[in-house]
């Protein structure tokens, strides 16, 4: 490629927010169900999409997944602002975004065990890396997990340690791939080299039914959960910016949910009715459709404990894994065929302590990590104080400090004006 074709890929792949879609209807947090890939096609039912041969159910997820394997917003291929025509060609970007489109199509349509998607090369950047990044120092930990697997195959550190280049920063909770199992790792239930999980560690001997028995004591145990109908929380939200605001969450066991955010100069909201999501700034409400709806519903994890078996449709104990120091045990869950996660519980307390949340588009896959923290007793129910949210955009860190449970919630609070 050309220099100044390299810089037009950056662009690639955008369409993003501004797309004016009708409303869809998120899944609902118990059951979630698989986007429909029934209905018109995306260039059936928006103006002038020419390459994209996908549902339009599909093109929201499609796009966002653009932005985040490139690192680039709406902006890049498309006219924005007031009275744009969004739909227009008068980015230039746009075109040679139509061309990569083709080339991963052709390429893709050609192959049957190599999958080429806009992350393999963009990693993120808007410019991929031309050539390979240097090696960088191991951590202790990370050099000891290195001789432990180079020792497990019989190789010494210099034929068997970890490969030229950055080294992954935690190991053994790598990211899934498309299709759900860490990257890595043996499928959920097989073993690894030696007879042994990953990096070493011993297989599993829990089954599913004693992982989730544990977790639902840890959080309070069956009795008090079912009795807990309503969460009413205050505290503070820090974004990736370090800008702290005040925030106010309400939500149900039934998976209503309600996040206020106090930042200046206007207030928003975000609301999952159950259904339906939406938000609410400078006193416009924006419909929610694709994952940007499911990224709303998603912190609605009040009645998680007590409905983590009908909430997923597969539930399978993985392998041992470690976060920030923690031994945890890995359960793939598969939501629906679009969304696979993998939920780290601590193997000592049984509670949660990372979601990894992994959405399939056409194209490549999007993942979101969510992290628990500060375990504390709020009315009889233990629930992390400290929720931390990541994705390709976003870090969002939320401190509660004041934590109600069953208190009043008027049901107009998830009612769209």
């Amino acid at each position: 490629m050309t220099k100044r074709f390299m810089a037009t890929v950056a662009v690639a792949f955008l369409f993003s927010l501004g797309l004016r879609a009708q409303q869809p209807q998120a899944a609902p947090p118990q059951q979630p169900a698989a986007q429909a890939d029934q209905g018109p096609k995306a260039k059936e039912k928006y103006k002038n999409i020419k390459v994209l041969d996908i549902p339009a159910s599909r093109l929201r997820d499609t796009m966002e997944y653009f932005t985040a394997a490139l690192g680039v917003q709406c902006g890049t291929c498309h006219v924005t602002g007031p009275n744009a025509d969004f739909a227009s060609d008068d980015r230039r970007p746009k075109e040679t975004a139509r061309k990569m489109i083709q080339m991963v199509d052709t390429f893709n349509a050609s192959q049957k065990d190599i999958t080429l998607t806009c992350a393999t090369c963009h990693h993120g950047r808007n410019q991929p890396e031309r050539t390979p990044p240097l090696a960088v120092e191991m951590t202790p930990a990370e050099a000891a997990a290195a001789a432990q697997r180079a020792a497990q195959r019989g190789a010494g550190p210099q034929g068997g340690g970890a490969p030229q280049g950055a080294p992954n920063p935690n190991p053994q909770v790598a990211a899934p791939p498309a299709g759900g199992a860490p990257a890595g790792a043996p499928a959920p239930g097989q073993p690894g080299p030696g007879g042994q999980g990953r990096g070493g560690f011993p297989r599993p001997t829990e089954t599913i039914d004693q992982v989730i028995d544990k977790f639902v004591a840890a959080m309070g145990g069956q009795a008090a959960l079912a009795q807990a109908k309503t969460r009413v929380l205050h505290g503070t939200q820090t974004t990736r910016d370090l800008v702290t605001v005040p925030i106010t969450v309400q939500e149900k066991a039934s998976g209503e949910y309600r996040i206020d955010v106090d930042q200046k100069p206007q207030p928003t909201v975000r609301v999952f009715d159950g259904k339906n999501a939406w938000t609410v700034a400078f006193g416009n409400t924006h419909d929610l459709e694709g994952i940007q709806a499911a990224q709303v519903s998603r912190p609605s994890e009040f009645g998680l404990p007590a409905n983590i078996k009908q909430r997923y449709q597969t539930l399978q104990v993985g392998r041992y894994g470690n976060v920030d120091g923690v031994d945890t045990i890995i359960v793939t869950a598969r939501a629906n065929a679009d969304v696979t996660e993998q939920l780290q519980f601590e193997r000592q307390s049984g509670l949660l302590k990372r979601r990894t949340i992994q959405t399939r588009t056409p194209y490549g896959a999007l993942v979101e990590q969510v992290d628990y923290s500060d375990y504390r007793d709020a009315g009889g129910i233990t629930m992390p104080f400290v929720v931390k949210y990541t994705n390709w955009r976003d870090a969002t860190t939320e401190k509660f400090t004041d934590v109600k449970i069953n208190a009043p919630i008027d049901d107009s609070a998830f009612v769209k004006k």
